[in-house]
């Protein structure tokens, strides 16, 4: 079926049960979600929903942190000590989750390193997130407009906290909620995080080493 069933992935959060005739546990006044099966709508109870916002809010002052210290870095494309430097706290972030780091050095003398992290799994199966390491402000363009990090009430400018170096902190702090409330999920399966040094210019390098470098593991995507 499409929907959650049978599974209680925090200690004390409620069952997650779903279909006609099955049991739900409900807190007053917490709404059921929909969900569509094969068979039909149904509900199930957010219990772990619940418990996973509140790890993800947890986890946003070292998120930003994090954020904060990548954005600070210029990573110009063409700034290969500063793509690199940036690939170092990827790195460095995802170690604690158990991911070892595999650099691949582009073809292209001028630019970075690719990043490939990557974390085996008890299954065959394999999930594949994909980043970027590399922005667009050369350092001579920060400086002359003043672009840096910028906090603005509850928003912080600068050049990558969306695009992309805030979609990296977006997928640890994914990971880190898998870590802390379904570990069996997240290591059921093998994951490998993959950073493209250039992707900025679109250059193929990236994919290239990808397929033919022995240092990098294999993601095959699903016919």
């Amino acid at each position: 079926a499409w929907g959650v069933h049978d599974v209680n992935l925090t200690e004390g959060s409620p069952l997650l049960r779903a279909g006609p005739g099955c049991r739900q546990t409900l807190s007053r006044g917490v709404p059921r979600l929909p969900c569509w099966q094969r068979h039909g709508p149904c509900n199930i109870v957010p219990g772990t929903m619940y418990a996973l916002r509140a790890g993800m809010e947890a986890l946003l002052p070292e998120a930003m942190a994090h954020l904060e210290a990548m954005v600070r870095v210029n990573s110009w494309t063409l700034n290969k000590a500063g793509v690199n430097r940036v690939g170092d706290l990827t790195a460095a972030m995802f170690a604690p989750l158990g991911f070892q780091a595999a650099r691949i050095p582009s073809v292209h003398p001028g630019y970075g390193d690719h990043l490939v992290l990557s974390r085996p799994g008890r299954r065959p199966q394999s999930i594949a997130l994909v980043s970027h390491l590399d922005t667009v402000f050369s350092p001579e363009e920060e400086e002359r407009t003043r672009f840096g990090w910028l906090p603005e009430g509850d928003r912080n400018y600068g050049p990558g906290p969306h695009d992309i170096k805030g979609g990296t902190v977006l997928m640890w702090m994914t990971l880190m909620g898998l870590a802390r409330h379904a570990p069996d999920i997240l290591d059921a399966v093998t994951w490998h995080l993959c950073f493209n040094s250039s992707e900025e210019v679109l250059s193929a390098d990236c994919g290239d080493v990808g397929r033919n470098d022995p240092a990098v593991p294999q993601v095959h995507p699903r016919a």
